[in-house]
């Protein structure tokens, strides 16, 4: 009985020693370690399904700083265009939840990203995230994204790429179908990517063509392309998988301005040939022609870009020539000839 008794004694005054250890600092208010709501929740439609995109939240609700995101709950739901009301409340099921970590990687925020697969053909999506801290906070919703999924659309092939004096043309075969086989349930438009040594990204606007010319390229420069078929499915861009890629150079096929009012001087010794130099901007030379005749023209001498004279220690000073010079610019390009200069004018 006295056992009993003495057991009960440290048992109370354990319960008091346990009630008087709590935290004595004032409780934390909510809005302080609860996440802002994530806004820029977004989507990109691709072969697997979709894929969902968003960056982690940096803040509280009252500006704090956040060094961790704890994970992520993302709500989604699919409803067949059928049975969908725009008025109705979303039907979303339970969460998913998908891991967090730290809100920056060094000094750049992250982001998160989720692919959503086993997407059905005909169904309205819509898609939801929020965030929870190192508290279990969890956050407002973020906003809402939603779209209409369709199968996509057939890549384009046959791209070929023909190259010009600073520019690229693409042509390809039209899409007729979807990836399954079944037929376009909207029209197709396409979309080029380029690459100028790193990722594939979209470079102009959607075409209704199938042909399509880049002239925001540099001769010499490597580039890469592939194209896209994309179908509007009910306000939703659907993309198709890319097209084979071509990979080109352009060259610079532009032969420079000839050289002008050509002179010609007989010396006592030689022939001394003057001209007024070419503007192009790429001058790399001059070649210089001589004939007894006027026709069959023998080049007789290279000059560089600066030279306006060319002194033939050659030719016999008391015969007749006629004299051509044309420009030549990096590439190799020769320009037309200049007008002859003979020694008898």
């Amino acid at each position: 009985m006295k056992l009993q008794t003495a057991a009960c004694i440290v048992a109370g005054a354990t319960t008091l020693l346990l009630s008087g250890c709590g935290y004595k600092d004032d409780p934390v208010p909510p809005q302080s370690v609860v996440p802002l709501a994530i806004e820029n929740l977004r989507y990109v439609i691709n072969d697997k399904g979709a894929e969902l995109s968003w960056s982690y939240p940096s803040k509280t609700l009252k500006g704090a700083p956040l060094e961790d995101i704890s994970s992520f709950e993302l709500f989604s739901t699919g409803v067949p265009m059928d049975e969908y009301c725009k008025t109705c409340p979303i039907p979303f099921g339970k969460p998913q939840a998908l891991p967090g970590g730290a809100v920056y990687d060094g000094n750049q925020l992250r982001s998160g990203a989720y692919q959503a697969g086993g997407l059905t053909s005909g169904y309205r999506y819509f898609f939801k995230i929020r965030s929870k801290d190192s508290w279990f906070a969890e956050s407002p919703d973020s906003n809402i994204v939603t779209f209409v999924y369709s199968i996509p659309p057939a890549a384009p092939s046959s791209l070929r790429a023909d190259t010009g004096d600073g520019e690229v043309s693409l042509h390809w075969a039209a899409v007729k179908i979807l990836q399954d086989g079944a037929r376009l349930p909207a029209p197709v438009q396409y979309q080029v990517m380029r690459s100028t040594g790193g990722a594939l990204s979209p470079i102009g606007q959607l075409q209704d063509g199938l042909s399509w010319k880049d002239t925001t390229v540099n001769n010499g420069g490597k580039y890469r392309y592939a194209v896209r078929s994309v179908i509007d499915f009910d306000g939703s861009l659907v993309p198709s998988l890319d097209s084979a890629t071509v990979s080109v150079s352009p060259v610079d096929a532009t032969a420079p301005e000839a050289p002008s009012h050509v002179q010609v001087v007989a010396m006592t010794q030689g022939v001394k040939v003057f001209w007024v130099s070419s503007d192009s901007s790429d001058l790399a030379g001059y070649r210089i022609y001589r004939s007894g005749t006027g026709k069959n023209y023998k080049l007789v001498g290279k000059m560089d870009a600066t030279a306006t004279l060319f002194n033939d220690s050659e030719a016999d000073a008391n015969s007749s020539w006629y004299y051509v010079i044309t420009a030549v610019d990096k590439i190799g390009n020769e320009s037309n000839r200049s007008q002859a200069g003979h020694t008898r004018d």
